[in-house]
C-alpha cells in the first residue's frame, strides 16, 4: 500500500476513534478531582499533551503506530 493510501485509510478508520478518545479525555480533565485522583489526572494530562503526535501518525503514512521495533533495534 502506498503511503498516500495508508494516510487516507488512517484518516477514515483511525481518526474517528482518536477524536472520540480526545473528547473523553477533555471531559475527564474537567471532571477529575486533582486531590482524590492525582495519578489519573497526570495520565489524562499526559495523553492530552501527546495527542498532536497521534495526529502526526495519521498524516505520515510512513510512521508506524508503535515504535517497539525501533526501541529494540536501539538496544
Amino acid at each position: 500500500m502506498t503511503n498516500e493510501k495508508r494516510r487516507g485509510r488512517r484518516w477514515e478508520e483511525v481518526y474517528p476513534i482518536l477524536h472520540e478518545m480526545k473528547n473523553i479525555l477533555d471531559r475527564m480533565e474537567k471532571e477529575l478531582d486533582k486531590e482524590t485522583e492525582p495519578d489519573l489526572v497526570r495520565a489524562v494530562n499526559f495523553a492530552l499533551k501527546e495527542y498532536p503526535q497521534l495526529l502526526r501518525y495519521l498524516d505520515d503514512g510512513k510512521l508506524a503506530f508503535s515504535n517497539i521495533i525501533q526501541s529494540r533495534l536501539g538496544r
